[in-house]
């Protein structure tokens, strides 16, 4: 450039002495441009060099990140307390509805992921702290970057597995069990199954006597097959819990028998779920009279079968009866009920409206003379019923009051039969009286009375009728010690996790 008093003037700077050879060179950094067009300082610029090893001043944690950590800790805390509280009270209930199972299925599900999520927070606080502190010991990018993704990796492998068992470790000390049975049922009203109390009833309808009486016979029989229950007051037999066929009162003053009944659901095909009522029906022997046998029983017939007419006294009393010869057997026992009519229609026989006289003798044995009982056989009727499907009439009270001796036999013609009847148990047998007390000869006819019936009452056709319907509900399971134990460790745990994070965070730098 050309100045107005004729002088050249440079546009280019002055270099400095040490830099005036690499301008003279052509390969100026400050005044010449390279060859390619572009600026070579510039180029130089862009070239990148690390040093030997980094030294990372991060910033050290301040109060804010604490109280996150902190307040990590505190969720926990106060979400396995939730947890408690949640298992406690639905424990307490003895049956849970579908409505309580779900809602404690969702609370306890809810509750328990955000332990999880609490958890797995705080894992990424500390992962976070010991990505910081590892960060300075590598020369290179690739290499830390390489480390750092597999950390990665393997965190999140594992805060899935601690999430995953935490949760499962929870539920198997706390499971919610589907009922199967009469121990875990809740009730609503509705149309509900009951047997059919109307008559010792075969292949659905009521059959001739005939058929009444073996039946009734034949379902005391299966008395010797059921568990009875003890009791000493009605009350202990509303309040049990059990499924006893019928309960028993062995006190020596006076014993009875009861039979409680049941309604059940009509989708219970089983009967494995029944409500157990307060309908309660009971049956026993009031005081027996004993005598005396007199002299050596008359041959006689019965009919066409040959039989022992046998005297008997008391002193004040003097009377006879005829035995069949195949009802006789040397310390054996024969239950007799003596009515011409049936039970259901006794007369003489008849002590009341639902109790029947029966008969018994003690054949001879040899440590015990013969001896023949009079016991009055009575059967109640069934307590608070509320509509008349709940009775059990007179005629089957009866019934089962004379069944130990019942054969389903008669006497005579068609026209004109005489329903005395009997039935023999040899000796050894539950039911013979060798070597007991007056009270336990009546006893033995009452359990049979009420075995018979409670029987009939299983064996009988169910109807439908409104009452109280059960159904199968559920119950939560707990097993404490190992429950407190794992929510401790969880608290814990991540109370080691906070220190442990917050002991890091403090060291980076």
């Amino acid at each position: 450039m050309t100045t107005d008093d004729g002088m050249e003037m440079s546009l280019l700077p002055k270099l400095p002495p040490n830099d005036a050879g690499a301008a003279g060179s052509g390969t100026s950094h400050a005044g010449m441009a390279s060859n390619d067009g572009f600026d070579a300082r510039t180029e130089a610029s862009e070239t990148v060099t690390y040093p030997a090893a980094r030294n990372i001043q991060p910033e050290h944690p301040d109060s804010q990140s604490f109280f996150k950590l902190l307040s990590l800790w505190i969720g926990t805390t106060i979400l396995t307390a939730l947890v408690i509280v949640i298992v406690t009270v639905y424990r307490a209930k003895d049956v849970l509805t579908p409505a309580q199972k779900n809602t404690y299925n969702f609370l306890s599900t809810v509750l328990i992921l955000f332990l999880g999520l609490s958890f797995f927070e705080a894992f990424k606080e500390l992962a976070r702290a010991m990505q910081e502190r590892i960060k300075g010991l590598f020369k290179s990018q690739e290499e830390e970057k390489e480390l750092i993704d597999d950390f990665d990796s393997l965190l999140k492998l594992l805060i899935n597995i601690v999430a995953q068992m935490l949760s499962a470790l929870i539920s198997l000390e706390s499971t919610v069990d589907d009922g199967n049975n009469y121990n875990v049922t809740y009730f609503r009203e509705g149309k509900v199954q009951v047997s059919n109390l109307t008559c010792y009833s075969h292949k659905g309808c009521c059959p001739s006597p005939v058929t009444i009486h073996a039946l009734a016979h034949a379902y005391g029989e299966m008395t010797l097959a059921s568990e009875c229950g003890n009791y000493s007051e009605v009350a202990d037999i509303i309040n049990s819990k059990k499924d006893y066929e019928y309960y028993c009162r062995r006190d020596p003053s006076r014993q009875e028998f009861s039979h409680r009944f049941y309604e059940y659901n009509p989708n219970d095909t089983q009967k494995a779920y029944p409500r157990f009522t307060d309908r309660i029906i009971r049956a026993a022997s009031g005081d027996c009279f004993e005598y005396d046998q007199v002299g050596t029983p008359a041959a006689v017939t019965l009919g066409d079968v040959s039989a022992s007419n046998f005297t008997y006294t008391n002193n004040s009393i003097k009377g006879s009866i005829s035995i069949p010869t195949s009802s006789l057997g040397r310390e054996g026992t024969t239950y007799i009920y003596r009515g011409k009519n049936v039970p259901a229609e006794a007369t003489t026989e008849a002590c009341g409206l639902r109790c029947i006289w029966m008969w018994v003798y003690k054949n001879p044995g040899a440590t015990d003379g013969p001896k023949f009982y009079q016991c009055p056989i009575n059967v109640s009727v069934v307590s608070n019923v509320t509509q008349p499907a709940h009775n059990v009439s007179a005629a089957v009270a009866r019934v089962a009051a004379a069944s130990i001796a019942l054969q389903g036999q008669f006497q005579g013609s068609i026209e004109d039969p005489i329903w005395t009847q009997y039935q023999f148990y040899a000796s050894g047998s539950p039911w013979e009286v060798h070597h007991k007390e007056a009270e336990q000869v009546g006893a033995n006819m009452a359990e049979f009375a009420i075995g018979s019936l409670s029987t009939m009452v299983d064996k009988n056709p169910l109807i439908h009728i409104d009452g109280t319907v059960p159904f199968l509900g559920s119950r939560l399971s707990v097993r404490w010690t190992a429950f407190d134990a794992i929510l401790a460790c969880i608290v814990a745990t991540h109370f080691a996790v906070f220190a442990l994070t917050y002991w890091v965070a403090q060291r980076r730098g």
